[in-house]
């Protein structure tokens, strides 16, 4: 049970249901490419491992923040050994790197070795280094989190070559609204990395103590509280600002039921962009649960055209 927290499968179910998700919506479109299940689900458990294995190593570095920050959810150190915490770590990531390596002779690529080798690389530099800095580690995250839709895209395009981008813009009457699929995940991408944005800041501010302890440098500690709320605050209304102008732009015939989850979501972050810059005692609480059901409602949106 405990090793199960340390890997925190909630957020490992949520990247595998974000993939699918993003595979399911390019190919409701275009359901006679639907092949390859097998390799793309080694795909989404090698991302897994990565994902595992960095929150472990991320745990594994921050033993003397977490005494401080959450002395409840410490588990390295207290409940797991550090050595068996370190080769837990590389194995999962020697299994990732192995599918990644059969992945690229299946197809004819070196795209998922280097997108393996990267993320790992970049966890563990964040997790020793980058997030005692400022914005830096912030970034890094929400740009790995866009990664995975990224890998989903890039399989979906490079098993079919060229056959789906030629479905999708040819054979069909209306070409400009397919067009528009691959501009509802490009908005999906964009949302992820700063929803993801937010929530990494949010989490400095409350984990500023232990922060000190490290002597990290994140930016709460920075320009303070007040300042880093305002600032996500910003971040979170850029989501509906590109959102819905492109939607009304590309969509003659916009569905708004079907994509009343992705709507909903805009609309939150409108809300929480108020909040970030109230004086509301419990804004940061109120933050997090908006985010969280901000990013869900836009999963949720994926699957409804499978």
């Amino acid at each position: 049970m405990n090793f199960l927290r340390l890997i925190r499968p909630v957020n490992l179910a949520i990247i595998a249901i974000t993939m699918y998700g993003v595979r399911y919506y390019i190919y409701s479109f275009s359901p006679e490419l639907f092949d390859n299940e097998y390799d793309f689900g080694l795909l989404v458990f090698s991302t897994l491992l990565i994902a595992a294995g960095g929150n472990i190593i991320n745990d594994y570095f921050d033993v003397k923040a977490d005494r401080i920050n959450k002395p409840d959810r410490l588990i390295i150190s207290k409940s797991i050994k550090r050595r068996w915490a370190i080769v837990s770590h590389w194995v999962f990531n020697v299994i990732a790197f192995l599918i990644a390596m059969y992945l690229c002779w299946k197809h004819s690529t070196f795209w998922y070795i280097f997108i393996h080798f990267t993320s790992i690389s970049f966890l563990w530099w964040y997790s020793a280094k980058l997030k005692k800095i400022a914005v830096i580690g912030n970034l890094v995250i929400s740009a790995l989190s866009v990664l995975v839709i990224f890998l989903t895209v890039l399989f979906t395009l490079k098993v079919n070559d060229a056959k789906l981008i030629n479905h999708i813009l040819f054979n069909s009457n209306d070409a400009l609204f397919n067009i528009s699929i691959f501009w509802i995940v490009f908005i999906f991408m964009l949302m992820a990395f700063l929803q993801n944005l937010s929530r990494e800041l949010v989490k400095d501010i409350e984990d500023v103590a232990g922060d000190q302890l490290i002597h990290a440098k994140t930016l709460p500690m920075l320009i303070g509280e007040k300042n880093t709320l305002k600032i996500i605050g910003i971040l979170l209304i850029l989501f509906p600002i590109s959102y819905l102008p492109g939607t009304l732009f590309y969509y003659t015939d916009f569905n708004w039921v079907l994509s009343l989850p992705i709507t909903i979501a805009a609309l939150l972050n409108c809300l929480l962009f108020l909040l970030s810059f109230t004086s509301f005692k419990w804004k940061i609480i109120g933050i997090k649960t908006g985010l969280k059901v901000s990013m869900f409602s836009g999963i949720i949106y994926l699957f409804l055209h499978s």
